[in-house]
């Protein structure tokens, strides 16, 4: 810590208290202030700060979810092996862009939920064994995915219990070697969003999934408009039909 900015930063701050209190007195603080401070639980930042390597972060905190992290910086936000193996259950990742999040996650077995909140929208860069062997991952959410890079081997091994991810439409070029087989639980809209996502003029590729998933592509059905498919129980098109006659893929 450098002490002489902390003494500043700690000044202002009791300038501006001062300054909103309509007072120049010297700033007193309650009986036990300081121990209280001392005994506050930072388990988190602890357990997970030796793992993780945070790259143009303005600030990190633990608490609820266990790891928020925000950056600021215009240049964007890289994610590369940034998480890895850590002890996380739920992260917060906010920043103006967020991108490379690949090896980001991999080995995480105790992480649930990750949410992203991108200023463009979208997580971009290669995806690379982002979630590689996160065997409890639940929910994505958040900004959704841009997989347009063509580095995505090991997306989505060993995730098995991912249920809810969002993908950018019309970004998917490929989905070999992804893990996405290992994936039983997939969401309705997790589903979906993964067909809306396949390129529709990337022809001739295979959308492989997991068993439990293809049985699904026969009992979705909606609509389609603008070529983006929307469930709708009273719709006339199931999803099977939607990725190998709209999207021109097929499905192994």
């Amino acid at each position: 810590i450098d002490s002489s900015q902390l003494d500043i930063d700690l000044t202002s701050v009791a300038n501006a208290i001062r300054t909103k209190g309509g007072t120049s007195a010297q700033l007193t603080f309650p009986a036990g202030f300081v121990s209280a401070i001392g005994n506050i639980k930072t388990s988190g930042l602890e357990l997970y700060t030796s793992n993780i390597r945070f790259k143009g972060a303005d600030f990190i905190t633990a608490g609820v979810p266990d790891v928020v992290l925000v950056s600021n910086n215009s240049n964007g936000l890289s994610l590369v092996s940034s998480f890895e193996s850590t002890k996380a259950k739920t992260i917060f990742i906010s920043a103006p862009t967020i991108t490379s999040p690949h090896y980001g996650f991999m080995h995480n077995n105790e992480v649930e939920t990750i949410t992203f909140n991108s200023g463009t929208g979208y997580v971009t860069g290669e995806f690379q064994s982002a979630f590689y062997n996160c065997s409890k991952l639940k929910y994505v959410l958040g900004s959704e995915l841009d997989m347009s890079t063509s580095s995505n081997t090991n997306t989505f091994y060993r995730t098995a219990a991912l249920e809810e991810i969002r993908i950018k439409n019309n970004t998917i070029k490929s989905v070999a070697g992804w893990g996405l087989n290992t994936c039983p639980n997939l969401s309705d809209a997790s589903i979906i969003s993964f067909a809306n996502g396949l390129n529709d003029q990337t022809t001739g590729k295979a959308f492989s999934c997991h068993n439990t998933v293809k049985a699904k592509l026969d009992i979705i059905v909606g609509v389609v408009n603008n070529g983006v498919f929307v469930a709708d129980p009273n719709g006339t098109i199931i999803l099977r039909d939607f990725i190998t006659n709209t999207k021109g893929w097929s499905i192994a």
